[in-house]
C-alpha cells in the first residue's frame, strides 16, 4: 500500500490547525501540526513531508523566515503560505520570490485549499524535474522531463477500470447513467421545454469576452478599454424580428432575471441563439447586472457542474443605445 502523501500545517493557532487536519486526513493526506515554527523546521530534519503549510505572523519565528529556511535547507518541498489577514498583494509577491508555491487567505476555502495541496504534490513530479522559473520567464516554455516521443496511453494506462479509454463505461453504469455515450437533451431548449420556449425563444449562452478571462481581469483598464461596454451577439434574422439595430441597447431576459447589453447584430451567432460575452463585473455595468442574472443555478447530470450554456432568454431592444 502506497504511503499516504504527508502534510505538515505550521500555525500558531491550535484550533485552526485541527481543523486543517481535518479537512486533509478526510481527503487522503496524513497530517502534522505545528503549532511553534522553530520546532516545524528541527522536525523537517527528522521526518520530512511533501507539503508544508505555512502562516505567516507566529511569534518565535516569523513565517517568511521560516520560508527561507525551509527552500534553503529543503528545496524540494514546497511551501503554501496561508495568512490571516486579507489577501496581500505585496506579501504574496515577496513570498513568492522567496520560493512558496503559493498564497492562501484565511479563512480557508476547502476546495481551494485541497486543489493547491494537489497542485503543490504535482509540482514533485518527476515530469517536472530540470524546472527553473528563471529559465521559463527568460525562454517562455520548457519541455517536460519526458521521453522525446511520448506517447503516455499508447499501452493503455486510462483511470478507468479497466485501464482502457471506455467507450462502454462501468462507472457510468454504476452511477446509474446509461453506459454507453448518449445525448442528454437541455434542461431548456425549444425541443424540450416547448411551452418555456414560447416566452423565451432564444438560447443564450455566455462565453468568455475576448479580453476577459471569465471574471478575471474584467477590471483592469486594458481589458475594460478594449471591450468597452458588455455586446450580445444575435442573428440578423432574429434582430430584424425584434427591430434591433446594430449598437442597439437590448435587454436580455427571462423568469429568473435581466441584464442589458449593446446589440452586436451578425451571422457570427446562429439563428435562434444569441451570445452573452462575459463576465462582466456588474459594479463596472452600466446597469449594475450582468449575464448570470438569467443563469439557471440547474447543475448538471454527471460531476454537477454549472448549466451556464443551457438557458433560454428572450431579447427586447430598448430605447436608448450602448454604442462605444
Amino acid at each position: 500500500m502506497d504511503k499516504l502523501p504527508s502534510v505538515m500545517i505550521v500555525d500558531d493557532d491550535a484550533a485552526f490547525c485541527r481543523a486543517v487536519a481535518d479537512i486533509l486526513s478526510h481527503s487522503g493526506y496524513r497530517s502534522i501540526t505545528k503549532n511553534n515554527p522553530i520546532e516545524a523546521l528541527e522536525s523537517l530534519y527528522v521526518h520530512p513531508v511533501d507539503v508544508v503549510l505555512l502562516d505567516i505572523l507566529m511569534p518565535h519565528m516569523d513565517g517568511r523566515e521560516v520560508l527561507s529556511k525551509i527552500v534553503q535547507r529543503h528545496p524540494e518541498i514546497p511551501v503554501i503560505i496561508i495568512t490571516g489577514q486579507a489577501y496581500d498583494v505585496p506579501v504574496a509577491i515577496e513570498t513568492e520570490k522567496k520560493g512558496s508555491f503559493n498564497f492562501l487567505s484565511k479563512p480557508i476555502d476547502r476546495v481551494q485549499l485541497l486543489e493547491s495541496v494537489r497542485q503543490a504534490l504535482e509540482s514533485k513530479n518527476p515530469r517536472m524535474r530540470g524546472m527553473d522559473w528563471e529559465r521559463l520567464k527568460a525562454k517562455g516554455y520548457i519541455r517536460l522531463a519526458v521521453p522525446e516521443h511520448f506517447a503516455p496511453f499508447a499501452e493503455g494506462g486510462f483511470p478507468t477500470p479497466s485501464g482502457k479509454c471506455e467507450f462502454y463505461s462501468e462507472t457510468a453504469k454504476a452511477m446509474g447513467r446509461d453506459a454507453l455515450p448518449a445525448w442528454v437533451p437541455p434542461h431548456e431548449s425549444v425541443q424540450s421545454a416547448p411551452a418555456l420556449a414560447r416566452h423565451y425563444p432564444l438560447a443564450m449562452i455566455s462565453p468568455p469576452a475576448r479580453n476577459f478571462l471569465n471574471s478575471s481581469f474584467a477590471n483592469l483598464p486594458f481589458a475594460l478599454e478594449s471591450e468597452k461596454t458588455p455586446r450580445l451577439d444575435i442573428h440578423p434574422d432574429d434582430a430584424a424580428r425584434r427591430a434591433i439595430r446594430d449598437g442597439d441597447r437590448v435587454r436580455i431576459f427571462n423568469g429568473r432575471g435581466a441584464f442589458a447589453a449593446a446589440a452586436r447584430v451578425s451571422d457570427r451567432a446562429r439563428p435562434g441563439v444569441v451570445v452573452a460575452h462575459s463576465v462582466w463585473w456588474k459594479k463596472l455595468s452600466p446597469d449594475r447586472r450582468n449575464c448570470n442574472e438569467v443563469t439557471s443555478q440547474a447543475l448538471t447530470d454527471m460531476g454537477g457542474g454549472a448549466t451556464f450554456y443551457d438557458c433560454l432568454v428572450q431579447v427586447e431592444r430598448q430605447a436608448d443605445r450602448l454604442e462605444a
